[in-house]
Formats: structure tokens, C-alpha cells, sequence
């Protein structure tokens, strides 16, 4: 028997203060009468990350799989069989949220249950859309801003925040047999697995960064027109936590990629996104 509405977001809420994302304290930035909802989001995301990532390698895909089928079952008006499914219904019920947001999510989180190898930026961008354009677009929905113009410049923001990640991440990544930058870019600058594996970074692996950092910051600016066209009091929490990933990426690129293992914004790097925060044009309206 599911969990009750008021009990199904607590298990939400539960998930997110588990996660210690830094995700977290932009949600709090969501109007009250919306923040359920997108606790109740993030859970879905999270829930099926961790299902391609933890737990027997064995198992994953057929604990993934019974996921797959129990949150396409219950979209489709089937009883929920998950704790947190209730209240993800009813997130998609009172904003009207695709049921494509959450299927294409499984597709894309479904090509990490093994080796990944992505053969060019077409294939990083599909990747993208799949596992962060599909959360743009339902905070987006969330807030009500949701016409094409505004949830195509979101797309292009979700790739860039992703494209961070996957340079950010690039050696936790390995450990898991998946390399998400282009097969493409790593031949032309004649990139190796050992040189992926190496100690210490190569020339050739920081030129590939450093051209896939070009490609983020390239996105971050084209996707800039977005937050003018949010409602005011929507702004908040879309533009902290992209300027979060914006610092983390200039930050990556100070230090000249040459760094191995998970960056963090440094503390400096914290108060700049304060910074940027505080001097960004669409931030001031946030307090009306």
C-alpha cells in the first residue's frame, strides 16, 4: 500500500537532507508554496542515480530495471510501489510536468549501467539533456515559466552545468569505466586511456579539458538571456545555482585542470559566487 501524500514528501525531504547536494541550498530558494514539489523532484533524480551507481554491480540493472518499470507503471495510473512516487505524482499532477521528463531521465541514467563512451558532442548533448535538461525543464514547470523560448535557453544551461560536472568528475568517472567527454576530442588531441589513468595529467588531456571547458563557458553565455525572461521572484534559485557551477568551472580552469580528484569550490571560490550573486543584473529583484 503507498504512503501516504503527507508521508511519501517526507521520505522526499528526507532523501534531499541525506544527499548533502549542493543542490540543496538553491531549493530552498523556491517559493514555499513550490519547494515540496521540487524536493519531491530532486528525490526521482537522485533516486535513480544512486541505483546506477550503488549497491552489487551485479544487481544494478535489474534493481534499476524494477525502478524503470515501477515509475513508468504508476505515470501511467498504477498504484505507487516506491515511497517517494506519491508525492512525484503528485508534483507532475499540480504542475502538469511531461511524463517525458522522467522517462527520458531513465533512458540517459540507463547508459551509465555499464561502460560509457560517447562518440562526439552530439552524443554528450543527447547524455545531457537526459540526465539535467530534464531537471531544468521541470524546476522550470515548477515555477510556471515554461514557453519555448525559455525551456530551450534552459536546455542549453543544463548542458553546461552537466558539462562542468563531467569535467569536474573526470577521474571519479573512470574508477566506473565511463568517459563522457567525446571519444572525438580525446583522439584529436591524442588522449589515451593511460593518459586518462595517469598520475599526472598530460599536456594532452589538459588541451581536451581545456577545450571542453570553452564549450561550457560558451553555453553558460548563450543561455544567459534566460533569467531575464524568468519572473522576478523565480530568479533566485535558477541563477545562485548556476553561477555555483560557473565559479566551480572558472575555478577548474585557474588551476589549469592539473589538479586529479573531485574539485570543490574552494573558499575563495565561494565568496566569488557570493560575488557574482550580489553584481549579477537579475539577482536585486529576487527580494521584491
Amino acid at each position: 500500500m503507498a504512503l501516504s501524500l503527507v508521508d511519501s514528501y517526507d521520505v522526499c525531504r528526507r532523501v534531499v537532507a541525506a544527499a548533502g547536494s549542493s543542490f540543496e541550498a538553491g531549493m530552498k530558494l523556491f517559493p514555499a508554496d513550490r519547494r515540496d514539489a521540487v524536493y519531491a523532484l530532486y528525490a526521482f533524480f537522485r533516486i535513480s542515480d544512486d541505483l546506477v551507481d550503488d549497491g552489487e554491480e551485479s544487481m544494478r540493472a535489474a534493481e534499476f530495471g524494477v525502478w524503470q518499470e515501477d515509475v513508468r507503471a504508476a505515470l501511467g495510473g498504477a498504484e505507487p510501489n516506491h515511497d517517494c512516487l506519491p508525492a512525484v505524482l503528485d508534483a507532475v499532477r499540480r504542475f502538469e510536468l511531461p511524463a517525458a521528463i522522467f522517462t527520458d531521465c531513465l533512458d540517459a541514467c540507463a547508459e551509465d549501467l555499464g561502460s560509457v563512451r560517447l562518440a562526439d558532442w552530439a552524443a554528450v548533448d543527447r547524455y545531457c539533456d537526459g540526465v539535467a535538461g530534464t531537471v531544468g525543464e521541470a524546476c522550470l514547470r515548477i515555477l510556471g515559466d515554461s514557453d519555448d523560448q525559455v525551456l530551450g535557453l534552459s536546455k542549453l544551461n543544463a548542458r553546461a552545468v552537466q558539462l562542468t560536472n563531467i569535467i569536474r568528475d573526470i577521474d571519479e568517472d573512470l574508477t566506473r569505466d565511463r568517459i563522457y567527454l567525446p571519444t572525438d576530442l580525446l583522439d584529436r588531441h591524442g588522449v589515451s586511456h593511460d593518459d586518462l589513468a595517469a598520475e599526472d595529467r598530460p599536456a594532452s588531456l589538459v588541451a581536451a579539458l581545456t577545450e571542453a571547458a570553452e564549450r561550457a563557458e560558451s553555453l553558460y553565455h548563450d543561455a544567459e538571456p534566460l533569467f531575464p525572461l524568468l519572473a522576478a521572484r523565480h530568479r533566485p534559485p535558477i541563477v545562485a545555482m548556476t553561477l555555483r557551477y560557473r565559479e566551480l568551472l572558472g575555478q577548474l580552469r585557474r588551476e589549469g585542470f592539473r589538479e586529479k580528484g573531485r574539485a570543490s569550490l574552494s573558499g575563495t571560490g565561494k565568496l566569488g559566487v557570493l560575488a557574482s550573486v550580489l553584481a549579477s543584473p537579475w539577482m536585486p529583484t529576487w527580494r521584491r
